[in-house]
């Protein structure tokens, strides 16, 4: 999966809750085990405590706002908050929308 800064066009920009080892490691494994496939652009949302995911699949290659959304407003209405993009699924390359503990 690569890094990237920003999503493009898309205004999604790297999460600082990845800065955190633990979370960063939960969240990407999380993510891992979904093993999605695919050309189709798809979009990751995880509960950060537990890395619960929730996705979307554009109906399109480009998201609209209410599908870059959606995933988001699912985490956000059975959590209420600590909720995180983790990654997006573009042209069948995978980008991680997490700020390495790294860097």
């Amino acid at each position: 999966m690569k890094m990237v800064g920003e999503v493009g066009e898309m205004g999604i920009d790297r999460d600082p809750v990845g800065e955190d080892v633990a979370a960063f490691e939960r969240l990407t494994a999380a993510y891992e085990t979904l093993n999605p496939k695919g050309p189709k652009t798809s979009l990751f949302v995880a509960y950060v405590p537990t890395g619960q995911i929730y996705s979307k699949v554009c109906a399109q290659e480009r998201c609209t706002m209410e599908e870059m959304a959606t995933p988001e407003q699912a985490c956000l209405i059975d959590h209420m908050n600590q909720c995180s993009y983790v990654a997006l699924r573009f042209r069948g390359e995978e980008f991680c929308l997490l700020r390495s503990p790294q860097n």
